[in-house]
């Protein structure tokens, strides 16, 4: 399997994070928005990491981006 990048924005009073074809909101943190987005693609057996790269690089209303690859 490849992996997916998962695009955070702000969402009203928190984030909402898209990726994969699925999206999942969180209050308090961006992590674990993309956490939640990771879950509904991987199950429990993901590895999330923030990428820095794409920083200067991302689309108008996008705050961050995380990479998720599975563990097999």
């Amino acid at each position: 399997m490849t992996a997916t990048r998962i695009r955070i924005r702000r969402h009203g009073d928190g984030y909402a994070a898209s990726g994969g074809g699925k999206r999942a909101t969180c209050s308090w943190s961006r992590e674990e928005a993309a956490r939640r987005v990771a879950f509904k693609l991987y199950g429990e057996t993901f590895e999330l990491r923030y990428d820095a790269e794409a920083v200067d690089a991302l689309p108008d209303g996008v705050l961050c981006q995380f990479i998720v690859e599975p563990h097999e």
